[in-house]
């Protein structure tokens, strides 16, 4: 066949393809004269109707049209083709792209055409991979599938989307995407027909992403996606007892599909196979590891009430090994039991992944368990507070030496000081909370902080008593309030308005500082009631002192009271009061 005859059967060939669907129009030129380019393809909205107005145009695709004679026509899969770098670097130019359609033929009855999306994305991926005068550079073409997601009408369709995107899109290389680290959040333009896959589609082909940064809109390289995991929201149960909400189904482009449960359990559909991994906490290791005996003791799992039974192959055919594996799961189950009751027992759910965390947290783990064993590794006169690091969480322990023998307990725990007086400082001998010494990171970092428990030891404080420390419990409360500031546990703020609550009970004079910090409380909350407000304009009326003056205004919204008080007020006295919790609500605050 002559060059031309090879050239005119091409372009006939995708036109006959683009007639075919009812969608497309062509406009190619039948005589390579045009540069780059061969012509048009018409994409329409409506594939239904015997005439198409001119309303129904979607777009208009540049496509450039190759025919190839070969000895033999591949059988299945990709392949390549050589074009001019020229085009290329024409098709960066136009900004839009363009779409290669490639007839390969042995004659002409036998043919296979094939396609290669040249977007933004793919002419600055290639052409950056070109060398400064090479004339020609060969790319992967792919083959068109009719009745697929390959068919014409959807690799236009699939162009036309991601074409409109990149066109207003800041084109991002891999290496551009390697200095700023992959996003964590993309999405991909894509349209499949009714009957196809859309998992096997994006596990057999690269996809284009798209991210979004304020109005900015970037295009990324595409991407092969490696495997994809389905959740399914599903009772998952053995023998009647429910040990999950979902599962995961796993499938990779080799094909291999694997179920997966809670964190550390896989199962290999076509061979029955369960594997157990070592992931997550230490209540969800526990529950697959439980999970994963009663599935070798059942040899089924159960998905849904009534729903799947999946079989297991019958692992017990060699009872010695059944039994030594039943063994070694269950002694598993037994050390992670019991770091969990040591975790429990000084008032913390550990629920941090336990292959995040490193040495020392495993030898300070150890640790605990023995204190749990009240076989402690330390040293003590009578009495002393400590804490441990484990990972994010930071516990407060007591230790005690009793009848030459330390025990360890909760710092939080119930009844833990009952036999014990604490006293405030070494003249007044006035009975106060053990807790008075905490600061503002120590309620932030303690994982066992049980703010129940500050409150009871805070009731057995007697009327007398709490009288004669209305000042620390003031401070003491500032520091409670600057750490619900800092970290927003809402059990901070209730501990801060029960302390309130009392002070303002036991004063009998109820200063402009006690409502001053009782307003502030409840602006925390939402709103600051009638009452609290009336005082707080009494207070202002009938009190000179800028600090306070300062802190009403913040708490009425006043801006320019704010501004005029804390002029007058001395450098130091400024830098003081800045680090004062009502400070944070001012900085908040959008004041009048």
């Amino acid at each position: 066949m002559r060059e031309d005859e090879i050239g005119l059967i091409a372009v006939n060939k995708v036109e006959e393809a683009a007639y075919k669907t009812n969608r497309l129009i062509p406009e190619i030129n039948k005589n390579d004269t045009k540069i780059s380019w061969d012509g048009l393809i018409y994409i329409y909205n409506d594939s239904n109707k015997e005439r198409r107005p001119k309303t129904d145009f979607a777009y208009k695709i540049d496509v450039q049209v190759k025919g190839h004679k070969v000895h033999k026509l591949k059988a299945k899969g990709k392949s390549k083709y050589s074009i001019e770098v020229a085009d290329l670097e024409n098709y960066q130019k136009d900004g839009k792209g363009t779409l290669l359609l490639v007839v390969e033929m042995t004659d002409k009855y036998s043919y296979k055409m094939y396609y290669a999306n040249l977007l933004p994305v793919d002419l600055k991926e290639i052409l950056k991979s070109t060398k400064k005068e090479q004339k020609t550079k060969t790319i992967t073409i792919k083959p068109i599938v009719e009745r697929s997601s390959a068919s014409l009408e959807n690799v236009c369709i699939n162009f036309m989307n991601n074409s409109k995107i990149q066109m207003k899109s800041i084109i991002l290389s891999r290496d551009e995407i390697n200095k700023i680290g992959m996003p964590t959040k993309m999405q991909s333009e894509v349209v499949l027909p009714s009957n196809e896959d859309w998992v096997n589609y994006v596990l057999d082909n690269e996809m284009y992403f798209y991210m979004q940064k304020g109005e900015a809109t970037f295009a990324l390289p595409k991407l092969k996606t490696t495997s994809i995991t389905q959740r399914k929201k599903c009772e998952v149960s053995v023998n009647g007892k429910k040990y999950y909400d979902e599962y995961e189904i796993i499938k990779d482009d080799n094909g291999k599909e694997m179920v997966k449960f809670g964190k550390s359990v896989m199962f290999q559909r076509d061979i029955s196979k369960m594997k157990i991994t070592n992931n997550g906490s230490i209540y969800e290791r526990i529950n697959d590891i439980n999970f994963a005996i009663e599935v070798l003791k059942n040899e089924y799992i159960m998905l849904g009430e009534k729903g799947e039974r999946i079989s297991f192959k019958n692992e017990k055919k060699n009872k010695e090994e059944f039994n030594k594996k039943i063994k070694k799961l269950s002694e598993k189950v037994n050390q992670l039991e019991e770091i969990k009751n040591s975790f429990e027992k000084y008032g913390v759910k550990f629920n941090q992944d336990l292959n995040e965390l490193n040495n020392n947290d495993w030898n300070n783990i150890e640790n605990l368990v023995l204190c749990y064993k009240d076989k402690p590794k330390i040293s003590i006169d009578k009495i002393e507070a400590k804490y441990v690091k484990i990972g994010n969480y930071k516990i407060a322990l007591l230790f005690v030496k009793e009848n030459e023998k330390i025990r360890c307990y909760n710092l939080f725990g119930e009844h833990v000081f009952d036999k014990y007086i604490v006293t405030l400082g070494e003249t007044r001998k006035i009975i106060t909370t053990p807790y008075i010494n905490l600061k503002t990171d120590n309620f932030i970092e303690f994982s066992n902080l049980n703010t129940q428990v500050i409150k009871g030891t805070i009731e057995k404080i007697s009327p007398n008593d709490f009288k004669k420390q209305l000042a620390d419990m003031n401070f003491y409360m500032l520091e409670v309030l600057q750490a619900y500031d800092k970290c927003k546990k809402s059990e901070l703020l209730s501990l801060a308005e029960y302390i309130s609550d009392k002070i303002l009970k036991c004063d009998d004079e109820k200063e402009g500082i006690e409502i001053i910090n009782k307003a502030q409380i409840e602006k925390r909350k939402g709103k600051i009631t009638k009452e609290i407000q009336d005082d707080l304009y009494n207070i202002r009326t009938n009190n000179n002192d800028a600090k306070i003056q300062c802190a009403i205004a913040i708490l009425l919204g006043n801006r320019m009271d704010f501004n005029r008080f804390f002029d007058k007020m001395p450098k130091d006295t400024k830098e003081v009061f800045v680090k004062y919790p009502i400070y944070n609500l001012l900085e908040k605050d959008n004041l009048g």
